[in-house]
């Protein structure tokens, strides 16, 4: 996958930041005594929630597709993301052509960096570039991490992962980390992905690009 820069500069971020509504503590009843209500960031909602979207260059206009969109020669794509929670956040590629994974996000070029503050839109490879689609036909192996917690398996200053090596750590954080449900749906912008919260669940979601 190639990346191809355009006039605009890069946004800083799949980018605006949202503020989670926080509840006012009720007013002591000055006749009794009233224990004080936790603070709001202390109240955990019971799923991790994870909004994505894939985007395709529609001769200059961004146009969304789902994951079953077949690409064609030179298409050109972005990857937005917007997680519900204070996330960190890992998105890898590996070419059809490529023996290795590489990091898209976190990566040195972009000045953006985990953790994702809860509600922040992110677009990769920014709001004016774009990835190209590899020139082999095959599968591009996208993959989106998201935990509430820094992984040891992605958190690393390699900016390239072997196959196999990759393959084993994506194995192991699904098999020890993975929600005991989820469930998704589609709005008219995202695909909204839901993860029962665990004390250490992780979202994997794999996004095979097809190119054949």
């Amino acid at each position: 996958m190639n990346r191809r820069a355009f006039p605009a500069a890069l946004a800083a971020g799949l980018l605006a930041s949202c503020e989670m509504p926080f509840g006012g503590a009720k007013e002591a009843d000055n006749k009794k005594d009233t224990k004080s209500a936790p603070p709001a960031e202390a109240v955990q909602p019971p799923e991790l929630q994870l909004d994505y979207a894939l985007f395709l260059d529609d001769r200059g206009a961004e146009r969304r597709i789902d994951e079953k969109y077949r690409f064609q020669g030179d298409d050109r794509f972005r990857v937005k993301f917007r997680p519900g929670f204070a996330a960190h956040v890992y998105l890898l590629n590996r070419p059809a052509s490529s023996p290795s994974y590489q990091f898209l996000y976190p990566n040195p070029k972009i000045e953006l960096s985990n953790p994702l503050d809860a509600g922040r839109v992110v677009t990769l490879p920014g709001r004016d570039l774009w990835y190209t689609i590899d020139g082999k036909k095959g599968i591009e192996n996208l993959v989106l991490v998201a935990a509430a917690y820094p992984l040891v398996e992605f958190n690393t200053p390699e900016r390239t992962i072997p196959r196999d090596e990759c393959e084993d750590r994506l194995a192991l954080v699904e098999r020890d980390f993975r929600p005991s449900s989820s469930r998704r749906f589609e709005d008219k912008e995202w695909t909204k992905l839901f993860a029962a919260r665990g004390a250490k669940t992780v979202i994997v979601l794999r996004m095979p690009l097809d190119h054949r």
